[in-house]
């Protein structure tokens, strides 16, 4: 079934019947679901409709989540571009109430603007019959479901984009100019049939009162009057019927024209603030672009100068590093040329030091073998006095020096056993292997010899050269145990 909107209709939707054809609007233009405001969603608006819209478009796959920020920008119009066209409605990327009726479906509970336009559009269609009250309740669901019977689509009694597209298909195929309104210069018979059609679309129903054709036809044939007299009144009163139908229809078509007008403007003012929109984001697009520039030519400055500076105290640090190492290397080699000249001096001084020994010892031996033999008899009855006690001179020695055996007469390696309390003595006077006590030192063997070492003399020895050259020469008393 194809519908056909009345004149009633047209006007009713601001449609004017003018010279340069038919304007077409599916609902007034301030009209909005409830939650989303009562103006036009247009680009450059920015608020908490717009988020709810995108929310909306994002549920039905036109607009990406990362675009829902409550700016309708380019990317939202495009959506409700491609959302328009999609399901044939009004297709002009502004949201209206046709679009925002069809994105939220109507049904069973929803009220506001949109359910009264849809009421509206399904009056006009003569689908329903009572109070438009912008309540979404069993009146409309039928009149929904008749509608989406009649137009061929899913009948599910829900005012989708389906049902919005096949509304909007409807109320936009007008009739002909020609049909619509009536020419300036009519001829009497349009305007007799102008207000029976006015009558039709507006379904008044004739006034009691008011003489039907057949009463007029008994009275005329009941009274005396002649049918000249009732042809002129019946003429009269068709006169006047047609002249106020006339009227009623100017009104309206000049209420139309001014609501077409007020549409245009709202219209024209929509897209002057899209343009400015456009404009203003291409400018801060622009802007931004620019600023971009500049800060990476200022980061790239920057980072060249960064790696100047690092690469000049790089060259700083490594200059400053290899002079280090050459100052330590120079200094190492200065202290190690020290302590070698010190360790040859020390050397040669040993050296000499015990080569005097050796003299002095080799003498010392000769004069001493020579008393020895001179004096045995003597020393050996002195030396056999057990438990004798003597003042004796006393040295210290070493083992470990330059040209020393380490070993002492009676095979104590000395060198091997640092800790053992040896000390050298003169035979003829304290027999080797006796246990002497000396006095503030404690108890020795006698295990070694010396051929510094004669008479009351005794060489007593130390592990560390330090101690035994800071013992020097000192008198003792000490005591043959045995």
């Amino acid at each position: 079934m194809k519908f056909q909107p009345s004149l009633k209709s047209w006007t009713k939707l601001g449609v004017p019947a003018v010279a340069a054809g038919f304007i077409f609007f599916a609902g007034p233009v301030n009209s909005e679901a409830s939650e989303l405001g009562d103006d036009l969603i247009v680009k450059g608006q920015e608020s908490s409709q717009v988020e709810s819209l995108q929310e909306l478009l994002n549920d039905k796959g036109t607009l990406e989540k990362s675009a829902v920020s409550g700016t309708f920008g380019k990317d939202t119009k495009a959506a409700v571009t491609a959302y328009q066209e999609k399901h044939d409605l009004i297709v002009d990327g502004i949201a209206g109430p046709q679009t925002i009726g069809a994105l939220e479906v109507l049904k069973q509970g929803s009220t506001g603007q949109p359910v009264e336009n849809l009421q509206e559009d399904l009056s006009d269609l003569g689908l329903y019959n009572i109070e438009v009250d912008g309540i979404y309740g069993d009146k409309t669901e039928k009149a929904v479901t008749e509608f989406q019977s009649k137009s061929g689509i899913s009948v599910d009694g829900l005012a989708g984009p389906e049902t919005f597209g096949a509304l909007h298909t409807v109320m936009t195929k007008a009739p002909s100019s020609n049909e619509a309104a009536p020419a300036p210069e009519a001829s009497s018979e349009s305007k007799e049939e102008a207000p029976v059609e006015k009558k039709a679309s507006s379904k008044h129903t004739p006034s009691a009162d008011a003489p039907s054709e057949d009463t007029s036809s008994e009275d005329t044939s009941s009274e005396d009057t002649s049918s000249e007299d009732t042809s002129s009144e019946d003429t009269s009163s068709e006169d006047t019927s047609a002249q106020e139908a006339e009227e009623q229809a100017a009104a309206e078509r000049q209420a139309a024209l001014e609501e077409a007008e007020a549409q245009e403007a709202a219209e024209q003012e929509a897209a002057e603030r899209e343009a400015a929109a456009e404009q203003a984001e291409e400018e801060a697009e622009a802007a931004e672009r620019e600023e971009a520039a500049e800060r990476e030519a200022a980061q790239a400055e920057q980072a060249e100068q960064e790696a100047a500076e690092l690469e000049e105290a790089a060259e700083a640090a490594a200059a400053e590093e290899a002079a280090e190492r050459e100052a330590a290397a120079a200094e190492q080699a200065e202290q190690e040329a020290e302590e070698q000249a010190a360790a040859e001096a020390a050397a040669a001084e040993q050296e000499a030091a015990e080569q005097e020994a050796a003299e002095a010892a080799e003498a010392e031996e000769e004069a001493a073998q020579e008393v020895v033999e001179s004096s045995s008899t003597e020393s050996s009855s002195d030396s056999e006095a057990s438990g004798d006690s003597f003042t004796a001179e006393a040295t210290a020695y070493t083992a470990f020096c330059t040209g020393c055996s380490g070993t002492t007469a009676t095979g104590v390696d000395l060198r091997a056993n640092p800790n053992q309390n040896v000390i050298a003595v003169d035979p003829n006077v304290i027999p080797l292997g006796s246990t002497v006590e000396v006095e503030g030192m404690g108890t020795f063997t006698a295990a070694d010899t010396g051929g510094a070492i004669n008479g009351n003399r005794i060489d007593i020895f130390m592990a560390d050269r330090g101690d035994a050259v800071s013992f020097g020469r000192q008198n003792l008393e000490v005591t043959v145990i045995d």
